[in-house]
């Protein structure tokens, strides 16, 4: 039997993000106002800090209920043991970029992208208290810098903290498009001049697996994982960024930042294969995970982007997502971040026989028992059938199973 459990990965962070801008008008934009211009009445700064902390400080991890015979077990910090908070996937994020939007104080328009404010910050980690002061509270990710504000505007600012390089987790042989793996090869942001922040969103990059590799001709793609966030001056619930609150120009800035994607991972004890029901035993080169609905963009307006499509329909196509060379008695773990949505997933594997030709066979992954959507992990939504599974944001979902010939049992052809 294949069984899944859901582990909460809340990663909350204290957001702080940098912004400077450009003058503009009804004709267009002017040239930015710097301190160098002389005009310093107009222009002031204040401190930005921005965390990515893998826990909401505000809530009690403990609370949260696990699947029954589940009982998890955090390894990084002993105020979190007995959950799972997704310390070790936040300990990579090594990159914080910041996006500044502005528009004339006090207006009811758009908020235009800010070039000159767009930046991207290198994290450090530490421990944080409630109070913002050095303790052994809260482990955290942490960037800092200066918001640099110009007279008779005010100020959005969004952030996204992610690893850079990314991953690549497809075999050299699979092909890819791309030089190296920095994060701008794999996701790109639609910013230009004439961006307002409610066209603000991320775009991630796909490529085909020939035939001869895959079995058929494939889409695979690389999600990276992303935290979102938006910030507010200290003390204020409004995200509104003034240029001087109460007399004062340099109020700090804060945030709060969160994991917006869901990570799927399946554990399997790979077996041999039992070609055509004969004892023509073949073990497998490698597998690889499929699923049949990747969202390859998402809004990066607010926090609310990253919600679950619950009308999204299922493509009978399907996309490689994770991969790994394989041998038989040992486990493979595959794991990849998606974007929430409904999903069917699969083993898709290659076994080799005496002459060295390929084959290739797909198994759906099912589970017995669906009924965890009631309880507060949310595992899987109560409304789910036919091993649809409802992926949420900043969730894991784990599925394990104790033999590969258990999945490819439930065969299926590739369109």
């Amino acid at each position: 039997m294949i069984k899944k459990n859901m582990k909460s990965l809340i990663g909350s962070a204290f957001l702080a993000l940098l912004s400077g801008v450009c003058l503009t008008g009804c004709s267009g934009y002017e040239e930015p106002v710097t301190p160098d211009s002389g005009e310093k009445e107009i222009y002031s700064e204040a401190p930005i800090s921005i965390s990515v902390l893998p826990v909401d400080p505000n809530e009690e991890p403990m609370s949260r209920a696990k699947p029954p015979g589940h009982g998890g077990g955090g390894s990084y910090d002993p105020s979190h043991i007995g959950s799972d908070d997704g310390y070790a996937e936040t300990k990579e994020i090594n990159k914080v970029e910041v996006f500044a939007f502005r528009r004339i104080e006090d207006s009811e328009g758009e908020f235009n992208y800010d070039s000159s404010n767009h930046q991207l910050l290198d994290c450090t980690e530490g421990y944080v208290g409630a109070d913002g002061l050095a303790t052994t509270t809260h482990w955290h990710k942490q960037a800092k810098g200066v918001l640099k504000k110009v007279k008779g505007y005010e100020y959005r600012l969004i952030a996204i903290a992610y690893k850079d390089p990314v991953d690549y987790p497809f075999h050299s042989d699979f092909g890819t498009p791309f030089s190296g793996n920095p994060m701008s090869k794999w996701m790109t942001v639609n910013t230009s001049d004439a961006l307002t922040l409610s066209q603000f969103k991320a775009s991630f990059a796909s490529f085909t697996i020939k035939k001869d590799i895959f079995g058929k001709e494939i889409q695979a793609a690389n999600i990276p994982q992303l935290f979102f966030g938006e910030c507010h001056e200290s003390g204020q619930s409004s995200n509104i960024i003034k240029f001087r609150r109460e007399g004062k120009p340099n109020i700090p800035v804060e945030g709060l930042c969160l994991r917006g994607m869901a990570k799927v991972e399946l554990r399997v004890k790979m077996e041999k294969h039992f070609f055509l029901g004969l004892a023509l035993d073949r073990d497998f080169n490698w597998v690889a995970l499929v699923c049949n609905y990747v969202r390859n963009e998402v809004g990066l307006t607010n926090y609310d982007d990253f919600m679950q499509i619950i009308g999204a329909e299922q493509s009978r196509y399907y996309t490689a997502i994770a991969y790994k060379s394989s041998k038989t008695g040992e486990e493979v773990v595959l794991s990849a971040w998606l974007l929430p949505g409904k999903v069917r997933l699969g083993l898709h594997g290659c076994h080799i026989d005496k002459i060295k030709k390929r084959h290739f066979i797909t198994g759906h992954i099912k589970v017995k028992d669906i009924s965890y959507g009631d309880m507060a992990t949310g595992v899987i939504s109560p409304d789910a059938y036919d091993n649809v599974f409802y992926l949420r944001r900043n969730h894991k979902y784990v599925f394990s199973c104790d033999g590969s010939e258990k999945i490819f049992k439930n065969k299926f052809d590739l369109p």
